[in-house]
């Protein structure tokens, strides 16, 4: 029995209510495939029109009749890294295959062939310049984008994608800003939450980083503020504020004063330091370039804090 494994080619027939998933087998013979594994929508979002419009327009191509196909295969990767094989539609066609040796003549299905180097598929030009597309798998939202890190060719000369989940396993949370009540604030953290999503739909994790430092810079200058301990127009430099608010945590009068503790105290020096490893004076001197792993981390890190001050519901 033939499985997405060793296959080039299958097709896919609608009978009555159930769809049949075949292949070519040892005998020449098509019959149904192993579902071992199965076949999920998938459209390609390139790297060079990765913005809301081509999104949506990949949304749409999921609810058409023409999408493509995307099969997870077991990886060498540890979770949540996926290995895949895309299979492109390549239209209607009739064929005979068997069933449990019953026969069936000249029946209509569509058909769908593995993707392969040289093709001119959408994302060959991506990958010959070195960039990283996305495809959107299953359905509609930011959460089912997965980023294509590698991509390798098999004994059969099949591509291999190597996916890495764009967004966060559960998805960003939700999150309310009317808790800060100064306007000019709660404006400028807004704006910088946006800019979080999106460079994480963008894949611009350097610029990630930034704009997680931004928002965490803008909440501690709000927090320092509200509680009387800065005054308006202090300096709004991160290292600054952390200084401020260490001192408040090591004295055991007022540790207790403001809604973070140590591990926000740390979470946040953690994206500080990380915001200055973006800059390429920092990269030339250490030779250390922050990794998309690492970047993604910060959000992590940001929600907790944000979660520290009200602003994320504790699940």
């Amino acid at each position: 029995m033939p499985d997405f494994l060793t296959t080039h080619k299958f097709w896919i027939v609608d009978r009555h209510s159930t769809s049949l998933i075949l292949s070519q087998g040892e005998t020449g013979i098509v019959e149904p495939i192993e579902m071992k594994y199965f076949p999920m929508r998938a459209a390609y979002v390139s790297s060079d029109l990765f913005h809301s419009n081509t999104l949506s327009s990949a949304e749409t191509f999921l609810e058409g009749r023409h999408y493509d196909l995307l099969v997870k295969v077991p990886s060498a990767y540890d979770s949540p890294v996926q290995t895949a094989l895309v299979f492109r539609r390549i239209g209607d066609q009739d064929i005979n295959y068997a069933v449990n040796g019953r026969l069936f003549h000249g029946i209509k299905s569509t058909c769908y062939s593995v993707a392969m180097p040289a093709q001119n598929n959408i994302w060959e030009t991506d990958i010959s310049h070195g960039k990283n597309g996305a495809f959107l798998v299953g359905g509609r939202g930011t959460s089912r984008l997965w980023r294509v890190v590698n991509t390798e060719v098999d004994y059969a000369g099949r591509l291999n994608f190597t996916l890495t989940p764009i967004m966060l396993p559960n998805g960003l949370p939700s999150v309310n800003f009317t808790a800060v009540l100064d306007p000019v604030i709660r404006g400028e953290m807004e704006k910088h939450w946006s800019d979080v999503e999106d460079c994480l739909i963008r894949n611009r994790y350097y610029q990630l980083v930034t704009a997680s430092k931004n928002v965490v810079e803008s909440l501690l200058y709000y927090v320092l503020l509200d509680n009387s301990i800065i005054q308006i127009g202090a300096n709004k430099d991160l290292a600054e504020l952390l200084g401020r608010l260490k001192k408040i945590l090591e004295d055991p009068q007022t540790e207790s004063r403001l809604p973070f503790g140590y591990l926000d105290y740390h979470l946040m020096s953690k994206m500080r330091i990380l915001h200055g490893s973006t800059h390429v004076g920092r990269v030339v001197a250490s030779g250390n370039v922050i990794r998309y792993e690492m970047a993604l981390t910060v959000v992590h890190d940001l929600i907790e804090v944000m979660r520290s001050a009200g602003l994320v519901p504790t699940p």
